[in-house]
Parts: structure tokens; C-alpha cells; sequence
């Protein structure tokens, strides 16, 4: 949110509110309708695809974005699952209020739409990456993701995180 006018911010602000993100908690779900928007303001967020429970992981949000984009596209059911991987808080924003929000600032439309087609080539780098590097490549590609998002060289990432992380892809 912090490209945004303050005029903008403020009308995000008086619909939202500030929450903490728990590791491991559920922020959308594939295929269910979206109940809010999370602006991030610390931690990151995986987003996963796939209906098989774990899913695959195609993408990281941080402080740069924001789950819940699709609903500035007209979805109101959440293409995929997401999950809060590093703890921390984000602005939450209820889904009707941001679609408002969206409709009477267009700026803040404009803004999500950016995000939304970077998010969009993100992915397909991430899955460029999964097909194409060694287990290694990908594991310091992730980890670098991760430390952009967090801003700190200190990292409180489990084993468990890693391997699932490093499962991800077809080479290995």
C-alpha cells in the first residue's frame, strides 16, 4: 500500500484493519469464495496450486502485494490456496469494501491490476524455474525470494518448510 496517495490509504484504512498473520493459517482457498483481501505488511504468503490438499507452490506474496487480487478482476472465488509461510501482519480489508474501494478510486483499481499482471509473470518464472533448475538453483531462488520479502538476513524457516520447498519441480 505504500505507492498509494494518502487519500487512497485512507479509504483503505477506514474499511481495514490491521491482523496477524499465524504461521500455517489458510488466508484463501482454492475454488471458495474470498471473504477478504490481506494487504501484507510483514511476513509472506504462499500461494499454492493444485486440489490434492498440499499443492504446489507457484508464487510468494510480501510486502510488495496482496492476496485477494482476483477480486479487482471480477473472481470472487480464489484461484488458489494460500497460505501464511512466515509470520507476521497485514492490513486485512473485507472483500465488498475493496471491491468499492476499487470501484471509487481508480488508482487503487489501476495499482491492484499492475500488481496482479506481475503476480501473473511471476508465477511463470516460478515454473519456468521448477521445470528447469537443479534442486540447489531452486532452493537459493527461493530463499532469495524469501529474504527480499522479509527484509532481514534472519531467516526462522523450518526443515520441513525447506523440504517442501525443495520438492516443488520436476528436476532434482
Amino acid at each position: 500500500m505504500g505507492g498509494l496517495t494518502p487519500i487512497v490509504r485512507a479509504a483503505v484504512a477506514r474499511a481495514a484493519a490491521t491482523v496477524p498473520l499465524a504461521n500455517g493459517s489458510t488466508l484463501a482457498q482454492a475454488g471458495q469464495p474470498t471473504g477478504h483481501v490481506h494487504f501484507v505488511e510483514a511476513g509472506f504468503l504462499s500461494v499454492l496450486c493444485g486440489h490434492d490438499g498440499a499443492g504446489v507452490e507457484v508464487g510468494l506474496i510480501g510486502r510488495e502485494g496482496l492476496s485477494g487480487s482476483w477480486l479487482a478482476l471480477g473472481r470472487e472465488t480464489a484461484p488458489f490456496r494460500v497460505v501464511v509461510q512466515g509470520a507476521g501482519t497485514a492490513v486485512q480489508m473485507p472483500g465488498h469494501a475493496f471491491r468499492r474501494a476499487c470501484a471509487d478510486h481508480p488508482e487503487l483499481q489501476a495499482a491492484v491490476l499492475a500488481y496482479a499482471q506481475d503476480f501473473t509473470a511471476a508465477v511463470a518464472e516460478t515454473c519456468r524455474a521448477n521445470t528447469c533448475l537443479t534442486i540447489e538453483e531452486r532452493l537459493a531462488r527461493w530463499l532469495l525470494l524469501v529474504r527480499d520479502r522479509l527484509d532481514t538476513d534472519e531467516l526462522s524457516i523450518t526443515h520441513e518448510t525447506l523440504r517442501a520447498c525443495s520438492a516443488s519441480g520436476a528436476r532434482g
